[in-house]
């Protein structure tokens, strides 16, 4: 990867780290960063969407905004994928249950 990214604007977030620029997804993830300097991270992003690659370098107050809206957004599927888990785990519980209740669970169903 080229380190010479675009350095954005001291007093704007850089929206490339947010949204695509190319199709305004909101699905772009980080790939690689890196220490500039003591002031500033080089952050490389993908695109989920167009598969879109973006450089950018930014000050720590920004890298550090990100991070707290990466850590919010993996929040977010954590809890979104432990509600589908519980889900499915009900699901395979109730057909369980009704095996048992029309005694279509034998012992032998538990062999290896």
């Amino acid at each position: 990867m080229n380190r010479r990214a675009k350095r954005a604007p001291p007093t704007r977030f850089p929206s490339t780290l947010l949204e695509c620029p190319r199709c305004r997804s909101r699905l772009v993830c980080p790939m690689d960063w890196g220490s500039v300097d003591d002031d500033s991270w080089w952050i490389v992003t993908r695109c989920g969407e167009c598969e879109l690659w973006a450089e950018v370098v930014v000050n720590n107050a920004h890298a550090a905004s990100y991070d707290l809206e990466l850590d919010r957004q993996q929040a977010v599927i954590r809890r979104a994928a432990q509600r589908l888990d519980a889900e499915r785990m009900a699901d395979e519980a109730r057909a369980f249950l009704l095996a048992l209740q029309a005694n279509q669970v034998v012992a032998a169903d538990f062999d290896r």
